[in-house]
């Protein structure tokens, strides 16, 4: 697989693959807000050898185009984005998703929107979009860069709700944060008017429903935060071969630019 930059309309997305893979899905890293993936991944990378790996970063992130146009967008227009670059890109489907924090919400409308391409969905601590909403954060930004696109909660929670009951029974797995660390929040005033262990007790039965909603296995980290996947690569890394295990698809991914 080959990095470079790849137009998906009025700009261009850093495309960085570190894997020369071949068989089986190509495994896309959907990173967290103001991440790219081959940096928000930057653990478990390494403990994937074999897997086809695709990693991007979105705009104004990652060495990616700013965007000429920054208004606030929710999580569907960001799934419609990464499937623009899979195409500029030539990575054939289906895919194996794994995505943390907001990349997690972008994953489940992809999965929904494109159900025939999607092999299997790996969450990593996935946000829980109404809960911004509730503790009075409609516009949650991605990035502190210039050309970044912040995220639009209300829209977002629009997009989850439209293709709740469509997002296709696929090999999933939910990797949770660790009970706890909400109590070592160092923001809880960006809470309220929750506490922080109303907030942990929320967080773990959001990550307990996604995996019900969705037919997939819960696995719950017993360190670290909400970077399970820097905190314990091998837990994350294991999840996404299991994934990749349960799929048989014949052939070689190749990136051409």
């Amino acid at each position: 697989m080959t990095a470079g930059l790849f137009s998906v309309g009025d700009h261009r997305l850093k495309v960085d693959t570190t894997i020369d893979g071949v068989g089986g899905p190509a495994v896309v890293l959907v990173s967290g807000t103001g991440d790219h993936s081959s940096d928000g991944f930057d653990e478990v990378i390494p403990l994937l050898s074999g897997l086809p790996l695709f990693c991007y970063a979105r705009p104004g992130l990652g060495g990616s185009d700013p965007a000429p146009a920054t208004e606030p967008r929710g999580v569907r227009a960001a799934a419609h984005e990464l499937h623009a670059l899979l195409s500029a890109a030539e990575i054939d489907p289906p895919w194996v998703l794994v995505g943390h924090s907001f990349g997690g919400l972008i994953c489940e409308v992809f999965a929904a929107e494109w159900p025939g391409e999607t092999a299997g969905l790996v969450f990593v601590d996935a946000s829980d979009a109404q809960l911004f909403l509730d503790v009075g954060h409609p516009v949650i930004d991605d990035g502190e860069g210039p050309g970044t696109i912040p995220f639009d909660m209300a829209a977002s929670v629009r997009d989850l709700e439209q293709i709740r009951e469509s997002v296709p029974m696929r090999p999933t797995v939910v990797v949770a944060s660790r009970p706890g660390r909400w109590l070592e929040s160092k923001t809880p005033d960006f809470w309220q008017p929750y506490t922080l262990a109303e907030l942990d007790d929320r967080w773990q039965k959001y990550q307990a429903a996604l995996a019900e909603r969705l037919g997939g296995d819960l696995i719950t980290a017993q360190v670290g935060g909400h970077y399970v996947q820097r905190d314990d690569p091998e837990l994350v890394a294991n999840a996404i071969r299991d994934i990749c295990n349960q799929i048989s698809v014949p052939g070689q991914h190749e990136l051409r630019p």
